[in-house]
């Protein structure tokens, strides 16, 4: 019974829209998309850069805290933690306004993507003075085009 309901809609569809108006239309949605991916990957390796980094710094001081065997080597480590915390501060900032810029390309980037997809949606399934043209356009004004309403 599913089968038939999914036949019986994909049928309506094919009946409904033309191929060529949705792969236009979509068009602009597959670039969002790609424009998604492409801001997860540089967020991702944003993130591991900054990990890695970071544990890199940690398991040096780690390191350098083992090495500690008498109140000399304690002074020049606890002297050293300021070069530490301003390390760790530098990087952190970095990394901060990395991801600033990333989160403002990515806003940028999508919103250039929506105000395209509005104009190439429009294009594909509206004609010129508003009107509708082809299957979609019956589908659009309730199976009859023209119909006034």
């Amino acid at each position: 019974m599913n089968q038939e309901l999914f036949e019986q809609a994909a049928q309506e569809w094919r009946r409904v829209v033309n191929p060529e108006q949705w792969s236009k239309a979509m068009e602009p949605a597959r670039r969002m998309n790609a424009v998604m991916i492409e801001h997860a990957q540089k967020l991702a390796q944003l993130n591991l850069d900054a990990a890695r980094s970071f544990t890199e710094m940690t398991l040096a001081q780690a390191r350098s805290a083992m090495e500690i065997k008498d109140p000399e080597d304690l002074r020049n480590y606890l002297s050293e933690q300021t070069k530490a915390v301003e390390s760790f501060t530098k990087e952190f900032s970095k990394d901060a306004s990395m991801l600033a810029d990333l989160g403002k390309s990515f806003g940028d980037e999508m919103q250039k993507a929506a105000q395209e997809n509005v104009v190439s949606f429009s294009k594909a399934f509206t004609g010129t003075g508003g009107k509708t043209k082809g299957r979609a356009g019956a589908a659009a004004s309730g199976g009859a085009a023209g119909k006034a309403e």
